[in-house]
């Protein structure tokens, strides 16, 4: 069963942040296929956008 689903960019930034976590989880079911993400072109503008900051640690 595959499940669609839209990822919020806090979600690609946690998961990236913790691997072994809720997000991580979330990101591997994406990567074995179980999720498919749903994008549009402000999603991933979002997500270029946020994930080019530079970091602020």
């Amino acid at each position: 069963m595959k499940y669609y689903a839209v990822l919020d960019t806090n979600v690609i930034v946690s998961a990236m942040l913790r691997w072994r976590s809720v997000p991580g989880s979330l990101l591997e079911l994406v990567f074995d296929g179980v999720i498919v993400p749903v994008l549009n072109e402000e999603i991933v503008a979002e997500y270029r956008n946020v994930l080019a900051r530079p970091n602020s640690t």
